[in-house]
């Protein structure tokens, strides 16, 4: 994919798209206002930059008992880059941060 700039600062070029899925099994409501997804790549744990388009979604304001709430991340990524990925996903200040580590295709 490509990712397209359209904010400040985002740089068109080679992309991926990342979808997260939280799961509230606890009675009550998840606050997402204030998540939180980093992709980080290679030895050094070089910070990807977050691109808007095409495809990106932010998580909804909250994930109500018993439902899941997807976003969708896109990051500037090239190909010769998807090796040793490590994705964080920081829900809140309260929570523990979740993390993923793996290639992409």
């Amino acid at each position: 994919m490509t990712g397209e700039a359209i904010l400040p600062g985002e740089v068109s070029g080679p992309a991926v798209r990342i979808a997260v899925d939280v799961k509230n099994t606890t009675e009550k409501p998840i606050e997402l206002t204030a998540a939180i997804v980093t992709l980080y790549t290679g030895n050094d744990d070089l910070q990807a930059s977050p691109v808007s388009k095409p495809a990106g979604k932010a998580f909804p304001a909250e994930v109500a008992p018993g439902e899941v709430a997807r976003g969708a991340f896109v990051f500037e990524l090239p190909k010769n880059q998807r090796d040793g990925v490590r994705v964080e996903v920081d829900l809140s200040l309260s929570e523990p941060l979740i993390a993923f580590e793996g290639d992409i295709g």
